[in-house]
């Protein structure tokens, strides 16, 4: 072998481990979380590339014997969950699977999955839902499949038509009724073979990556409707409803639906198949609006009153065994006397639904652009009013990767809408939506508290901190609330 094949062959084997090194982490971690009948690859963990043929050949097969263990929806949940989900490893776990022999059969949801995460991460801010362009997704996903070169195949139109009709969904239960995921599902198929044509591979990333955003915009229709619903049961003295259809208890709280529509991120990344989540939420929605169509509206009952003439003549001694008349005159009186029907007030509403707020905090600190700096504290506003975040809080938006990040975000969520409704009522008098406000923060002091004694039996002493002082902070509002409220 001469020296300049010796070269290229180094080079060829020093590239292969650094991208088994990169894709090694999120092996070993699908290994540990789903409990894969498989042990660590000692050559991976050793810190030097042991590169001599028997080496190579033995982290080959170990990579092999993951790649026939593992499913899509396992690496979804290792890739958004964690902090594995880097630039580097989606490229390279993704270029591994496009290498397969067997890629479109064996390994196309695994690359179909990854192509639409790798263009999140990496697509421009400006693209959005009606201005994204078949050559748009091609620039991005250029490194990972090469240039697109000449036009889509003509059948990637359907794709499109299949999206249209996708836009045109208001609710999850059309998304599970529609048929597009189906019909795109048989489209993909069908035409197989063309699959791993860079201009094929753009066009159906543009098309998952759109069919996602649509779930997500049903899913926030759908998840406010149940905040609304159930704000409205609270309305009517109803504190529980039979979840036991959507997988709660059949005696669920209304606190514990808030949280479940209130918490919609979690409930997204625990299942890879979006009819999964669809179902969930169309199911909680169907529970609360069948329990609202079976509660009658609160009407304030109030005494009947009669008139005198009345009032004598019902309670006059009858001088004959044969009852007297009442004379027209006296029922025309009584009748006049009785109240007009109270008219049944308007369902108070919250001002703001919580994933709202949720969102314009995250928009908020990221255009603060405090992403890089773990001791800033921010405020922002909710509604007309200023809120002001401690620096964990803000890193649990700007960083949301730790074990806690979700409950201290719902945490600061309720205790900005519970001091909003606190301000409001403060500056104008208004309060109608101050006790549903209050409802939310205590909700969400318990699961503060369940938070504080996980973190204490896992000995994570600075989340417990931070937990407790979120709660703290949270329970002065409440406290400030229902001063207000008995005032």
């Amino acid at each position: 072998m001469s020296d300049a094949s010796t070269t290229n062959r180094l080079k060829e084997v020093a590239a292969e481990w650094r991208q088994a090194r990169r894709i090694y982490p999120i092996y070993a971690a699908l290994i540990s979380r789903f409990d894969l009948p498989l042990t660590s690859c000692a050559l991976l963990d050793a810190p030097v590339d042991s590169a001599d043929d028997e080496s190579t050949s033995q982290v080959r097969e170990w990579l092999q014997s993951v790649d026939e263990k593992v499913e899509a929806s396992q690496i979804r949940q290792i890739l958004q969950t964690t902090k594995l989900g880097l630039e580097s490893s989606i490229r390279s776990l993704a270029q591994r699977y496009l290498a397969k022999p067997d890629a479109a059969d064996t390994y196309r949801d695994r690359i179909e999955f990854l192509l639409a995460q790798y263009f999140s991460q990496n697509a421009p801010v400006q693209i959005g839902s009606g201005t994204m362009k078949h050559q748009d997704v091609s620039k991005v996903l250029e490194p990972l499949i090469g240039p697109a070169g000449a036009a889509p195949p003509a059948w990637l139109k359907e794709l499109d038509e299949l999206l249209g009709r996708l836009e045109a969904f208001r609710s999850l239960r059309d998304f599970l009724t529609g048929g597009v995921l189906e019909q795109g599902r048989v489209l993909k198929s069908r035409y197989s073979s063309e699959f791993l044509q860079p201009a094929v591979l753009a066009a159906i990333t543009r098309y998952n990556f759109l069919v996602r955003l649509n779930f997500i915009r049903l899913l926030h229709h759908d998840l406010d409707r149940i905040q609304r619903v159930t704000h409205e049961l609270q309305s009517r003295s109803v504190t529980e409803l039979d979840g036991s259809s959507a997988g709660l208890s059949s005696s669920a709280k209304l606190d514990e639906v808030l949280r479940f529509a209130a918490n919609w991120k979690a409930i997204f990344r625990k299942d890879y198949s979006e009819r999964q989540v669809a179902t969930a939420v169309v199911k909680i929605l169907d529970s609360c609006e069948q329990k609202l169509r079976a509660t009658p509206e609160t009407v304030v009952a109030a005494p009947v009153a009669v008139s005198t003439a009345a009032a004598a003549v019902a309670t006059a001694p009858a001088a004959h065994s044969v009852p007297q008349p009442v004379a027209p005159a006296v029922i025309v009186a009584a009748e006049a006397q009785l109240p007009k029907p109270v008219p049944t007030a308007p369902a108070i509403k919250p001002r703001f639904a919580m994933y709202e707020v949720q969102e314009s905090i995250a928009a908020q600190l990221g255009e603060a652009n405090l992403q890089n700096s773990h001791l800033a504290t921010a405020t922002v506003l909710v509604g007309e009013f200023k809120v002001l975040l401690s620096s964990w809080e803000v890193t649990a938006f700007t960083k949301p990767d730790s074990d806690i990040a979700e409950t201290l975000q719902q945490a600061v969520v309720a205790r900005a809408i519970v001091s909003e409704a606190v301000e409001r009522l403060k500056a104008t008098g208004e309060a109608l939506d101050l006790k549903l406000a209050a409802s939310l923060g205590r909700a969400e002091v318990a699961r503060l508290q369940e938070g504080i004694a996980q973190a204490r039996d896992a000995r994570n002493i600075d989340s417990a901190v931070n937990l407790a002082a979120t709660q703290k902070r949270l329970l002065q509002i409440l406290d400030e609330a229902a001063k207000l409220q008995g005032s």
